[in-house]
């Protein structure tokens, strides 16, 4: 992976505003996105994929994503109802070279 891809990730402002866990979640779903950049966002299907280790409550799965959206760096999809959008395509590169 490009450096420079990395330190888009580490040196974003808003992600450095965020706890550990708020880190782990945003990755995570940086991960799950589709095409289109949107992710599932029910708090079962996060509990499950990205923190199934973890002993998180859904409660704090539900804080800790109104904190990515009062960041600016997920989008409730209102239409689209247990969604959200992810806005940067910096970001969607990151992932795509993830999984190679």
């Amino acid at each position: 992976m490009e450096p420079d891809m990395l330190n888009c990730i580490w040196q974003n402002p808003a992600f450095g505003r965020l706890t550990y866990r708020q880190k782990v979640l945003y990755i995570g779903l940086l991960y799950y996105a589709d095409g289109f950049w949107r992710v599932n966002i029910d708090t079962a299907f996060i509990k499950a994929m990205i923190f199934s280790y973890d002993h998180i409550k859904m409660e704090e799965i539900e804080e800790d994503l109104n904190r990515l959206e009062q960041l600016g760096l997920i989008y409730r999809l209102e239409t689209d109802e247990g969604y959200a959008w992810l806005p940067s395509l910096t970001w969607r590169e990151i992932v795509d070279e993830l999984r190679r």
